[in-house]
């Protein structure tokens, strides 16, 4: 397909073998669009437990370099504290990361973290226009998600910060999209 570009990365989620609580088609995409609007408009006071957790979040991910993330907090529609985003980025606007990404639940007064979810195991970098001709735009990117069986809220954060739809291959060989805030299905399970 001329003047289209396809990237493709494998990406796999694990926390001890089983499969992470996800959350579900909906929420994925309300947490996304609301990952994003933060991350553009940031607010210019966060609440002291807002910043109390991104700090908490920070200090759960000793390994991680902080500089190459960008932390995101949110309050927990399932009611239940807060949640902090640490998504990874790259400075090169072709760059997109998908991964590795962490979602970190934190009590409501961000003093204590509850859990740690890595959203992907390995740091996968696509560039939106490898192998294109210049001028041409930019396609569609791909990666597999093995675990979770829908698409996760990084998805629609990526691709509405990047502006191109994101197709996520399942494990039950289900195709997803992920279009700005919209998540379909393009394939069903075999």
């Amino acid at each position: 397909m001329p003047g289209v570009a396809f990237a493709v990365a494998y990406g796999v989620m694990s926390l001890s073998g089983t499969q992470l609580p996800q959350p579900n088609l909906k929420t994925a995409e309300l947490v996304g669009r609301q990952l994003y609007e933060q991350s553009v408009h940031p607010a210019r006071a966060p609440s002291p437990a807002f910043r109390k957790a991104r700090q908490a979040a920070i200090a759960a991910l000793p390994k991680l370099d902080s500089s190459k993330y960008h932390f995101e907090v949110i309050s927990n529609l399932a009611g239940d504290g807060l949640l902090v985003y640490a998504l990874a980025y790259s400075n090169d606007a072709d760059k997109v990361v998908l991964g590795v990404h962490y979602r970190v639940a934190v009590s409501h007064d961000g003093t204590t973290v509850k859990s740690v979810e890595p959203l992907s195991r390995s740091a996968l970098i696509v560039s939106k226009s490898q192998s294109i001709p210049r001028g041409a735009t930019p396609g569609s990117l791909w990666t597999i998600n093995l675990i979770s069986p829908t698409p996760l809220e990084p998805y629609v954060y990526l691709s509405l910060l990047h502006h191109v739809p994101i197709y996520v291959g399942a494990s039950d060989h289900t195709i997803w999209k992920v279009d700005g805030t919209q998540i379909s299905t393009v394939r069903n399970a075999r």
